[in-house]
């Protein structure tokens, strides 16, 4: 990306948007690679992949489950949901609030 704003006419806001960023931070990625180079530590920015390695993610064996109450008038209903499933469940609430 910085070496995207090195472009004629390149904007941070534009760059960041089309990264999905803030533009603070971009900013902030900015300021900090030029103090890099005002300290001589600067490495050379290259269009190649770099991989890097990450550790594993913590993944909890089993995920709670969710709790609804729904309450219309004098009747209420719990309704006990796979934590999993929260995007069907989402869909299954909205057509019932309908």
């Amino acid at each position: 990306m910085l070496a995207e704003y090195n472009e004629p006419g390149a904007s941070v806001a534009v760059i960041a948007m089309a990264h999905g960023l803030k533009a603070n931070l971009v900013h902030r990625w900015r300021q900090n690679a030029a103090g890099c180079v005002a300290m001589g530590e600067a490495r050379p920015v290259t269009d190649g992949f770099i991989a890097l390695t990450l550790p594993p993610s913590a993944v909890p064996a089993k995920l709670p489950d969710m709790r609804i109450e729904l309450r219309r008038g004098p009747t209420t209903e719990t309704v006990n949901w796979p934590m999993a499933g929260a995007g069907d469940c989402a869909a299954w609430l909205r057509d019932w609030l309908r």
